[in-house]
């Protein structure tokens, strides 16, 4: 029981700090996209000289992502803030507790994934052909450079 408290505890203390974060926006533009396969598109973007059409159809879906996923970590915060409230009252408590909880979150979590690959997706499209190509080539040398600089560290 004793870990179970301290896993809680440091999920709730992590979620607390995270959610209001992501929530506030600290994260703007394209940064909120995520781990997925748009991780790197901000970087990517900016060295492939978009045309002034481009750049407006790129703001246009990530307004769209904004306004998609800004209540979605909204909710987030609610739930991670009713998480930490029930941690801190009295009585006692067991995973189980919070099983309502958890899937909300984690349904929630695969909402806000699901909008940043499709954003990814729609911004992709607006590429041309021979963008995609220098952005195939830009991702294998940061992806290099990333492997090259963890490579190099020390410890290893």
């Amino acid at each position: 029981m004793k870990k179970l408290s301290v896993a809680v505890l440091m999920l709730v203390a992590l979620s607390r700090w995270a959610t209001p974060v992501m929530a506030q926006g600290h994260f703007r533009g394209h940064h909120m996209m995520g781990d997925g396969p748009g991780m790197m598109l901000p970087l990517v973007l900016k060295q492939l000289n978009l045309t002034d059409a481009q750049n407006t159809q790129v703001q246009g879906i990530m307004e769209e992502y904004r306004a998609t996923v800004q209540p979605l970590f909204q909710q987030l915060k609610t739930l991670h803030e009713g998480m930490a409230d029930k941690f801190y009252a009295s009585g006692d408590l067991t995973a189980d507790d919070f099983t309502s909880q958890t899937q909300q979150t984690s349904l929630l979590q695969e909402q806000i994934k699901n909008a940043g690959l499709n954003a990814a997706l729609n911004v992709r499209a607006v590429l041309t052909p021979d963008q995609l190509a220098q952005a195939a080539q830009i991702k294998s040398q940061m992806q290099a450079l990333w492997a090259q600089m963890h490579s190099s560290s020390p410890g290893q």
